[in-house]
């Protein structure tokens, strides 16, 4: 007789962006947006950070958003590097739209953990990010 297997606890998380205003060409830590991890009780519980769609209100003359998440504010602790998405814009307001990133990376922590993203645009822009929604899996180790 086989074991069964359930399927993964999903879920997703919103940084909190109220800071990510003005993106330009480079990294800047004080527009950084940050959310907090649910406390895993158990060590053997993975959180498997899928998808992350990160929203904007304006585009200027960017084509490409990178980001890159760390664990500290500073960015220097680096969970996922430096990752480029072409822009989608919006299908009747072109200054609006979004980029999706695959992560896919297995991330223990039984304490709380604050995860920080970073943004930078590929041109002269003024990018203000509406939105970043971390999506995820609950898996077993």
């Amino acid at each position: 007789m086989g074991t069964v297997q359930t399927a993964p606890k999903l879920g997703s998380l919103s940084f909190d962006v109220s800071g990510s205003v003005n993106i330009a060409t480079s990294f800047n830590v004080s527009k950084a947006a940050s959310v907090t991890l649910p406390t895993l009780v158990d060590s053997s519980v993975r959180l498997i950070p899928d998808y992350l769609v990160v929203r904007f209100a304006s585009k200027g003359a960017a084509a490409k958003l990178s980001i890159a998440i760390a664990e500290d504010a500073a960015g220097d602790s680096i969970l996922i590097p430096d990752t480029e998405a072409t822009i989608s814009a919006g299908k009747t307001t072109a200054g609006v739209g979004a980029t999706a990133y695959s992560i896919g990376l297995p991330f223990v922590s039984t304490s709380a953990a604050t995860l920080h993203l970073f943004f930078k645009a590929d041109a002269g822009a003024s990018m203000d990010i509406t939105s970043a929604t971390l999506f995820f899996r609950r898996g077993a180790s």
